[in-house]
Order: structure tokens, then C-alpha cells, then sequence
């Protein structure tokens, strides 16, 4: 038999859309968000400057933090890192978990 593992530390990530969208309008200059840059690569911006340090999706993919040269995007999250409804829904079958 195969053992799985069961992670719990899953990264919640906020979309990219959360400070367009959600924050006031006239708030929405000053609050930090998600941009793609013109090589299709999200970064942080601050106050409209693109933080090209700060890769926001590296955390929420597992491979996120290996390749500077691969940096993941939103493209790259599974919905269930932002998304409760694709949270809660199971990708395969797991098994039932085995008593001590």
C-alpha cells in the first residue's frame, strides 16, 4: 500500500482581481496588486512600481521557488488556493484514512 501524505499547511492566495475589484476605487492606486509584466510574468507592484523581487504566486505552487527563470503565475495556482467552492471539491478519491 502506498502512503499519502496530507498537507496542511495549503497556501491561501488572494486573486489577482481581489484589488481591482474589491477595493475602493479611490483607494485602489495605493494598494499593493498582482501585474503581468510584457514577458507574461505576474509580479507585485507597490504604489505602481513593479516589484521585480517579489514573485506572488511562487508560494502557492510547489515548484514556485525553484527556477528563478520558470516563475510561476496565477495561471500556474490551482482555483482551490483562492476559491472556497474549488477548495472544497476533491481532485481524485482519496481513501479512507487507515485506524491505529
Amino acid at each position: 500500500m502506498t502512503n499519502r501524505v496530507i498537507d496542511a499547511d495549503g497556501h491561501i492566495c488572494e486573486p489577482p482581481a481581489v484589488w481591482n475589484d474589491y477595493v475602493e476605487k479611490r483607494y485602489r492606486a495605493d494598494t499593493i496588486r498582482v501585474e503581468r509584466d510584457p514577458d507574461g510574468r505576474d509580479w507585485v507592484s507597490i504604489n505602481g512600481a513593479m516589484r521585480r523581487n517579489l514573485r506572488p504566486a511562487a508560494a502557492c505552487v510547489p515548484w514556485g521557488m525553484d527556477d528563478p527563470n520558470n516563475v510561476p503565475t496565477w495561471d500556474d495556482i490551482l482555483p482551490g488556493s483562492y476559491d472556497g467552492g474549488a477548495r472544497a471539491t476533491p481532485r481524485t478519491p482519496m481513501a479512507p484514512c487507515r485506524q491505529r
